[in-house]
């Protein structure tokens, strides 16, 4: 099995680049760190769909790292490629998929450099979820949308509902699944609507 040593990795729900990274983040100093090298298609699915690989597969790169310091709760992690891009993956003890991580892009170029020799590993696993990749949010603005559906998600109050579906549609509400239409919005491309109802929910949230 091929190894990468010495590189940083932060590991998220979804993939941020490594210009989103932000101070707080839990960044995890890699001592050592299996790479495979993939094919396009399975690529695709580790970077943006919900997965859980075979238990064979798993089993594969368990006690193949090691860490610095941080611990990472008995989850397992490598590092995948195919040949343009790399990314660390994070799965839990069942094998789904719980975390991706960008790289730092000197520590990119090390891993392209290193995998150009590598046959392709072909990865057993299931789709759990296809997930849309057409629209590619900022970090921002995922977390903005995750703020929203949170604060709706959170909200019983008719009367608030409705004041916020106003001011959203600039109508008033006909149908009584006020909050199922306003959560189907987020399902849209970010705009400036989406971010006048963020607005909105955080001065609603700091007033409750």
């Amino acid at each position: 099995m091929n190894y990468i040593y010495d590189i940083v990795l932060n590991f998220n729900k979804e993939l941020y680049e490594f210009f989103e990274w932000k101070d707080d983040d839990n960044l995890i100093n890699i001592r050592k760190i299996p790479l495979i090298k993939i094919n396009d298609d399975d690529f695709v699915s580790l970077l943006y769909n919900k997965i859980k690989i075979e238990k064979l597969v798993l089993d594969t790169f368990k006690k193949k790292f090691s860490l610095y310091s941080e611990e990472i709760n008995g989850n397992v992690i490598c590092i995948v490629t195919n040949g343009q891009r790399a990314m660390g993956v994070m799965f839990d003890q069942l094998g789904n998929l719980i975390g991706r991580s960008a790289m730092l892009l000197d520590e990119e170029e090390e891993v392209l450099e290193e995998s150009e020799n590598l046959e392709e590993t072909k990865l057993l696993y299931e789709i759990n979820k296809t997930q849309q990749v057409n629209i590619k949010l900022s970090r921002v603005e995922i977390e903005k949308k995750q703020y929203i559906e949170n604060f709706l998600n959170a909200i019983d109050d008719i009367k608030i509902l409705k004041y916020i579906y106003f001011d959203y549609f600039d109508r008033e509400a006909e149908k009584e699944d006020i909050k199922k239409i306003l959560l189907m919005e987020l399902e849209k491309k970010w705009d400036n609507n989406l971010n006048r109802l963020y607005t909105l929910t955080q001065t609603l949230s700091n007033v409750k």
